[in-house]
C-alpha cells in the first residue's frame, strides 16, 4: 500500500504526473493482486474455481502489460 505521505504528494500533483503516479499505483495494485491470487489460489484444486483462478491471473497480467505500455508512453 502507498504510504500516507505519498498519498499527500499525489493529491497535490497535477497534469501528467497524476497520470504517471496513478498508473504506477495501479500497476503495483495489480501485481499484488496477482501475487494474492497465486498464493490463495494455490489452495484451490478443483472445478470452476481453478478456471477462475487461471483466468484472473491471465487478466491481471494482460492489464499490467497494458498499464506499463501506457506508462512508457508518458515518459
Amino acid at each position: 500500500m502507498l504510504p500516507h505521505i505519498d498519498v499527500g504528494k499525489y493529491r497535490l500533483s497535477s497534469g501528467e504526473s497524476v497520470d504517471t503516479t496513478f498508473l504506477t499505483l495501479l500497476i503495483e495494485h495489480h501485481k499484488k493482486a496477482t501475487d494474492l491470487v497465486k498464493l490463495e489460489g494455490a489452495k484451490i484444486g478443483f472445478g470452476e474455481l481453478v478456471k477462475l483462478r487461471e483466468a484472473s491471473q491471465k487478466e491481471y497480467k494482460a492489464e499490467i502489460s497494458t498499464l506499463e505500455a501506457l506508462q512508457k508512453s508518458f515518459l
